[in-house]
């Protein structure tokens, strides 16, 4: 996948995540196995965190994935919570982006809930 859309969507992202007091710095492009498109490493900041935390977000773009971007990204992220010991502590889907959490701070997990909903699923 092109880099515009890793980056554009991550901007997108960034822009929501300012209106709830938190500030997203772009730390680099992300990758897994399970996700379909190349994804961005953004630090999360705030006077709603108790210390910056790091997520990966992976835009399932209609440009590159047409109409059926947000199936995808469902099903993506159903893949990625079922694929064993590695698999992310936290993943979350609102619409066509899948963000994955690998921390256990619990404010930062009760920010990102209030973002984005109730996460797919978590590890044990």
């Amino acid at each position: 996948m092109g880099g515009r859309t890793a980056c554009g969507g991550a901007q997108r992202r960034r822009e929501g995540l300012r209106g709830g007091g938190i500030t997203a710095r772009i730390g680099g492009r992300a990758t897994d196995p399970w996700l379909r498109p190349e994804g961005t490493r953004l630090r999360l900041a705030g006077t709603s965190l108790a210390a910056p935390v790091v997520v990966e977000s992976f835009n399932y773009d209609l440009t590159d994935m047409g109409q059926q971007a947000s199936k995808l990204a469902e099903a993506d992220a159903a893949r990625v919570v079922l694929s064993g010991p590695t698999r992310p502590a936290h993943v979350f889907r609102r619409h066509r982006v899948v963000l994955l959490y690998r921390g256990a701070d619990r404010t930062a997990l009760a920010v990102l809930t209030d973002l984005l909903g109730a996460e797919v699923a978590r590890r044990p």
